[in-house]
């Protein structure tokens, strides 16, 4: 049984379609991990090691303006 074999110019194009894609996801799972880490960071001043709500900060009073 034969099997065909696409021409080399668009088994060239297919490869470098699927290198942009891998990079592309690449890029994307390290977006999601800084953006993972962004979150934590913002929420750790409300949270304990043990993942419980802490009291707000205090919030600064208003300087009175003269």
């Amino acid at each position: 049984m034969k099997v065909p074999i696409p021409p080399d110019p668009l088994q060239t194009a297919f490869a470098e379609r699927v290198a942009r894609l891998a990079a592309l996801a690449g890029r994307l799972d390290a977006a999601a991990t800084h953006v993972d880490h962004l979150a934590a960071s913002l929420s750790a001043p409300f949270f304990d090691e043990q993942g419980e709500m802490r009291a707000p900060p205090p919030v600064p009073a208003p300087e009175a303006s003269h």
